[in-house]
């Protein structure tokens, strides 16, 4: 019989850097349980403007189907 363990989640913390967080998401893949693993992302930041806001968020939003592989 098989033991299953309980696995914590990864908590991913995210600001203006889209392509460090393709590269962290990338390299978080590559666990073995990372398909077993909640992976949460958290944003927060000061923005100086809407724009920057919006900018930030279409890097981001175009990263997030990279994350389907978690649980």
């Amino acid at each position: 019989e098989e033991i299953m363990t309980q696995l914590s989640p990864v908590v991913l913390f995210v600001y203006s850097r889209p392509d460090h967080v393709k590269r962290t998401i990338d390299a978080l893949k590559k666990n073995k349980e990372a398909s077993h693993t909640d992976l949460i992302i958290f944003s927060d930041g000061l923005f100086h403007s809407f724009v920057s806001i919006v900018t930030f968020w279409k890097g981001i939003c175009s990263i997030i189907p990279a994350t389907m592989f978690f649980k």
